[in-house]
Order: C-alpha cells, then structure tokens, then sequence
C-alpha cells in the first residue's frame, strides 16, 4: 500500500481540532510522530484523504481512537513518591481530623492514564485504614486508558524503585501480570473527563474534592487553558484542600486563588480558607500566612517566590499572556549527545528529565534507551526502547535497538525479527542517505549491520 501523505496544512487543521476539543498544545518536535499517528489512523478506518478524515473527526468513535493513541498516558505507581509520603503523613491525617460523622474524604485523581496514580492513592488510603473513609474518583480523556484502568492488571515496567514492595501485599502475581486485589479495584471509581470542558459537575458531581490530583497534564496545554483548567480545579476544591502537581507542570498562583506550599517533599497548592479568599485576591492569596495550614513543616510563599520555585530551570511564564514556554526536545537531544561522549552518567540524568518534559520524543527515549544499554541495565533499556517503538514503529534505529537487546538477553527470535524489521525499513530509501536518529550514518551501513547479527543468530541456532 502507498504510504499517505499529509501535508503540513492538512496536519494544521487536523491537530487545530484536536486541540480546539481537548486543548492539547503540540510542539514542533512532535508534528513527525502525531504525523504518523494520523496515517495510521487513517488505514485503520479506510480513510484515503487526510481531507476526508479531518471530517471523518466529527465522529466520536474515529476521534476517541486518534486520542488514544496521541496521548500516551504512561505512568507507574507511586510517581514522585515523596509526594505520596507527604499525602500519607500530613495531609490525609489533616483531613481525617475534619470529618464528621458519615462523611468521607473526596480524592480526585484527574488523569488516571492507567490507572497507577488512583491506585496508588487506594494503596496509601489502606495503609492508613482509611478504605471505607474515602470516596476516590479518578477520570480520563481517553476511554482505551479508563477500561485498561479498571482491568487493574499490570506488568513489571508499572513498578519503579521499590514500588513494587510498596504494592505486593495488594497485589496477586498472574503469568507475567501483576494483578490488583478486588478490595482495592472497588475503592476507585472510573468516569470519562475532557479538562477542557466548560463544566466539571457532570463527571464529577456537585460536591468539592478534600485532594486533587492533577500531575504530568498541564505541561500539554497553551496559557489560556492552562487558566481554565487552574479555574476549574480551584473550584473543585473543598475551602483547605489540597491540589497535587508534577514538578514539570507550570505554576498556576496566576490563574487562580491558590495558597503556595513549599515543603521538603515538594511543592503544593492549597484552597485557603472561604474568609480568606472573600479579602484576598487570587494575585494576594499565596501570601496568606502559613498559620492557617495545621501542617508545621509547610510554610506559604510569596506568589513571586512561588512561581521560581514552581519552574526552576525547566518552564516559565510570560507576563505578556504567551504561551508556557520549555526547553525544545531537540535541544534536551543536543544536550543529552554531546555529554553521551564525556559523562554518560550525567548524560543519563539528563535524558531522564528530557522524557519527562518531552514524553512523546521518539528520539529522546531511543537515546535513552541506548544509555540504560551503555550502563549494562538491559532490562530497563528495553522497557525504554519499548516506549520509543509504541511512538513510531517505523524508527529504524529503534528497531535495530530493540534487536541488540533482545540479542543481549538472548531472546533470538524476538531480535532476529527486529533486524528483519530494519531491512525492511530501509529499502525504500537510498543506500547513501542518512538513517534518522543516527547522524553520520547511512541506511547501506545499517543494512549490512543488520545482516551481520542476523548471521551471527543464524549461527548460534545452528549451534
């Protein structure tokens, strides 16, 4: 079949939908692989013209499918675990405090992805025997992500560090899946959310959250929804509840009447109190003294002082209402080659944060993956070297990435098809031309590589 072509006006207008419904804000870097995103697509339902499925987007079941797949939604449990030790030592036992008779506790998690965030939550909420006080939502965008998230089962790569001793005691090992205990997978409840919405009520009913969770989602969108997300989450909120987000997301002091927390854990919002809000401002209300949060260790900060440590070095905000602006994939690309060649440990950090602000850089996993291989952690280098293959299966070099690993581990099969894969892959192209991912190398030279571990499997088959 002939590969569809899409033009970069044909992809403008398709992607202007995309983020006119759900407010997702694509980068330069990311127009290749939401490119071929689209393609893929567009087989997939029989679309011939990228004109044709651009209409074909009215349809709810072509469009939730095009988001399925443009938002990754990957996560682990226990993400930013000091995070969690916060929630487990100080704010939950705050909340508790509060509660009358009957009530419970109102824990949002807004964008589940698979489900790791929420139920992380339920693992902490059960260690402090508070499964029966808590009435815990989690939403989505995408309704692939929300019937994966109530299947609650999971592989190895849903556990970093020592995640996955946290989780064991709830969880049930099956083949090669680890398998959340019914307890738990009833605590969460599962409901479809667009932030982007005007309202919340309908998802979410009518009564405001104690916590929200809203981590690693707000880096997706331009300034103005960013403020109205800001908005509706502040109104979510019970007058002393807690706002959760990820270190990459941009400060939002600006946008609504936050209270700005700085503590050894990390970085909080919280809705003050209703009198303090009546007589502050939202560009007042992060200096409202830190005496009214019963927590010692967290100390309020001025909103100035709140926005530098909410960016760091990572994102900022312009006063002049544009866009949030953050390093480039490219350049976190540039940065993670040239130290590859003199501090592979530092190159490795690097990376990592690169992917954490860049998710959908194919090029920066693959780089990643590569480094993890480097340092002999084969094991991660494919879970990485997945990743980049999920965003663009047709990426030569990960292709013939994922080969080597496979070869390392001594799964021969499985690499012998991934160098398959690579010659595939080349042959359309000039032998002379240069393989992307791979400067300085040509598409002949990856062949002939290819081909040369392929006879190397052959022979230890023979063996």
């Amino acid at each position: 079949m002939t590969p569809i072509k899409i033009s970069v006006v044909e992809l403008d207008a398709i992607l202007a939908v995309v983020e006119r419904q759900t407010g997702l804000n694509f980068r330069p870097d990311q127009f290749a692989p939401v490119s071929r995103i689209v393609q893929r697509m567009m087989v997939r339902f029989d679309v011939e013209r990228p004109t044709a499925f651009l209409r074909a987007l009215d349809r709810r079941d072509i469009f939730e499918a095009l988001i399925d797949e443009i938002t990754i939604g990957e996560s682990y449990f226990f993400r930013a675990p000091l995070q969690f030790d916060y929630l487990r030592d100080h704010i939950l036992p705050s909340q508790i405090e509060k509660l009358e008779a009957g009530q419970k506790i109102r824990i949002w998690s807004t964008a589940c992805a698979g489900g790791e965030e929420p139920y992380s939550i339920a693992i902490v909420c059960a260690q402090l025997g508070l499964l029966d006080r808590v009435d815990l939502l989690a939403t989505d965008i995408s309704p692939k992500a929300l019937a994966k998230a109530r299947e609650a089962t999971f592989r190895d790569w849903a556990f970093r560090g020592d995640a996955l001793t946290m989780v064991k005691h709830f969880m049930s090992r099956s083949g090669e899946q680890w398998v959340l205990n019914d307890r738990l997978k009833r605590t969460v409840r599962f409901q479809q959310l667009n932030l982007a919405a005007e309202e919340y009520s309908s998802a979410i009913g009518p009564s405001r959250f104690a916590i929200v969770f809203c981590r690693n989602v707000l880096i997706y969108f331009k300034q103005a929804m960013i403020q109205h997300v800001a908005t509706r989450l502040f109104e979510s909120l019970a007058p002393g509840g807690w706002l959760i987000t990820a270190a990459a997301d941009p400060p939002l002091s600006n946008w609504a009447a936050f209270q700005s927390i700085e503590t050894a854990q990390g970085f909080f919002y919280r809705r003050p109190a209703e009198s303090s809000v009546a007589s502050t401002g939202p560009s007042q209300v992060s200096a409202v003294l830190a005496s009214q949060s019963p927590l010692a260790q967290a100390t309020a900060i001025p909103a100035a002082r709140a926005s530098s440590v909410a960016r760091q070095d990572t994102r900022s905000v312009e006063s002049t209402g544009s866009s949030v602006e953050l390093p480039t994939a490219q350049n976190w690309i540039s940065k993670v080659r040239r130290l590859a060649s003199s501090d592979r440990s530092e190159a490795l950090e690097e990376c990592y944060r690169g992917v954490q602000l860049h998710p959908l850089s194919v090029e920066l996993h693959y780089l990643h993956a590569h480094l993890y291989l480097q340092a002999g952690e084969v094991d991660t280098a494919l879970r990485e070297a997945k990743r980049a293959c999920f965003l663009d299966k047709s990426a030569i070099m990960v292709q013939f990435l994922l080969g080597l690993i496979n070869f390392q581990r001594g799964e021969w099969q499985f690499a012998e098809r991934h160098f398959v894969r690579v010659v595939g892959l080349c042959a359309p192209y000039p032998p002379e031309s240069e393989v992307p991912l791979a400067p300085g190398e040509t598409m002949a030279q990856v062949v002939a590589a290819a081909k040369s571990h392929m006879m190397s499997l052959n022979m230890n088959h023979e063996r």
